[in-house]
């Protein structure tokens, strides 16, 4: 498979992917001109977790840390939305100051913290956004279990089977922190129509083979805005858990891919290769 009909493929499949997971607009603003000049872009904090990974119910501290570009800092900070099945995402809020009083013009430093338990395996996303809107900042929460099995292997990367040229998986592995992986397959229905679908809430069975659940994500016909374009991003309708997920690392760049429906049944299995080879 070319490079050039992969990146189309995940260019399609990208444009999509907007609609599965929660999308939480980094809202990189535009240099507006104003009174004073131009607006400067927001300030980008630090999250951290401590402890990063512990297991189901351990009360865990976050810490957002970072500057603001005056002197009305957020004053505390909230959880938004608690873990989701589908998103794996929480979202800490925050809080500006409510008040007449004028800001001083300094850039002023903060620090805010909260507490969060995760009651089940797996990486949460956990991304900080103040309550003007605007992104801040994010980390993972990891649990999992006691002596858990650590890959010997970094999937990251775009994996396909030459024998089915034109469909392909693509996998994000935090191999040297949480172990966490998030991937994509691209795939086509009985129709030739192309379908997507996220590989989450895995885990490491062996120090050689993840296993995850594998979701689909569709959305109802939605106009796309002028110029007409084939796809754009919209939001999902329906998500369905097609079954479980299997990727066996063979080598450092081969692996076999195995989908399994709710029952267990083999869907189908893909022998594939790291693109780059």
């Amino acid at each position: 498979m070319t490079s050039t009909s992969f990146s189309k493929l995940r260019s399609l499949a990208f444009s999509m992917v907007s609609a599965s997971t929660l999308l939480l607009a980094s809202t990189a603003v535009a240099q507006v001109s104003g009174p004073t000049g131009p607006t400067p872009p927001p300030y980008s904090a630090t999250v951290s977790v401590e402890p990063l990974v512990a297991l189901p119910g351990v009360s865990r501290t976050i810490t957002i840390t970072g500057l603001w570009p005056n002197g009305c800092i957020p004053g505390n900070v909230s959880v938004l939305s608690e873990y989701s099945r589908f998103t794996r995402s929480i979202v800490l809020r925050l809080n500006l100051p409510l008040t007449t009083v004028p800001c001083t013009a300094a850039v002023t430093p903060y620090t805010l913290t909260t507490t969060f338990a995760p009651e089940t395996e797996g990486t949460l996303r956990t991304v900080a956004i103040s309550s003007d809107n605007n992104y801040r900042g994010e980390t993972n929460i990891v649990t999992d279990l006691p002596n858990a099995v650590r890959a010997r292997f970094d999937i990251t990367g775009n994996w396909y089977d030459p024998a089915t040229n034109g469909s392909g998986l693509s996998f994000t592995h935090s191999f040297m922190g949480s172990d966490a992986a998030f991937g994509t397959w691209y795939l086509y229905d009985p129709t030739g129509l192309p379908r997507w679908y996220s590989i989450q809430a895995g885990r490491w069975v062996t120090n050689t083979q993840y296993v995850a659940t594998l979701y689909e994500t569709r959305s109802q016909a939605v106009p796309c805005p002028a110029p007409a374009t084939i796809a754009c991003p919209v939001r999902f309708s329906t998500v369905t858990v097609v079954g479980t997920m299997s990727i066996t690392v063979t080598g450092r760049d081969t692996a076999v891919a195995e989908a399994r429906n709710a029952a267990g049944t083999v869907l189908f299995t893909s022998n594939v290769l790291r693109m780059g080879l």
